[in-house]
């Protein structure tokens, strides 16, 4: 498949590069970046300190079933309602992941749900929740769709990246972030498998 340089979403700058090989036999530098940086994973310790960090959520978690409904009609133009996924709603099933493809047409725009219809996603008791912007929020509030996430055990993926090819679809999603001791969100690979022929 084909990527165009407009579909990337680029990765932060290190905040700090630092040489580490005292010699010319390895080049060997430390990177320093920012929790949230490219593709990334929020985890349940995000919002509520006894949950899982990067290293103690169960990656059995994070692999699985997935619907992934097109909101780009509605993101950018308000807030995503319910009526945004009438007609392709039976394809989610109870605990697949939710996938949100907003079109990306700008972005370092949010995709805003309603409460409506975050509480009608909660209630199929989502694995994951990812989106192809840098923030999701419920009602114009990124706190609360994370604080609710983080209690129900619902890790969000964010700055998700080609979810135009499995739009409409049923992939398997592997979310497999680095496991690092706490950390509340990592930079996260994303990979979605699906039967559809290229």
């Amino acid at each position: 498949m084909k990527i165009d340089s407009d579909q990337l979403i680029p990765l932060n700058k290190p905040s700090e590069v630092r040489q580490e090989s005292p010699d010319d036999v390895q080049d060997v530098k430390t990177l320093r970046f920012f929790s949230r940086t490219g593709t990334h994973l929020l985890l349940p310790y995000h919002h509520a300190y006894q949950g899982y960090d990067c290293q103690q959520f169960p990656i059995s978690l994070l692999i699985g079933e997935a619907a992934v409904f097109d909101v780009s009609a509605a993101a950018g133009h308000g807030s995503v309602t319910r009526e945004c996924i009438k007609g392709s709603e039976d394809q989610l099933r109870e605990q697949d992941m939710v996938i949100l493809f907003s079109g990306g047409s700008d972005p370092g725009a949010d995709v805003d749900l309603t409460f409506e219809l975050f509480q009608w996603l909660l209630s199929r008791r989502p694995k994951l929740i990812g989106v192809d912007a840098p923030e999701l929020t419920v009602s114009g509030k990124a706190d609360l769709l994370y604080a609710i996430c983080s209690c129900n055990n619902i890790p969000v993926a964010l700055n998700l990246t080609n979810l135009q090819p499995i739009s409409g679809t049923r992939p398997t999603i592997f979310a497999l972030p680095i496991p690092l001791q706490g950390a509340e969100a990592c930079m996260c690979g994303v990979i979605a498998v699906t039967d559809r022929p290229r």
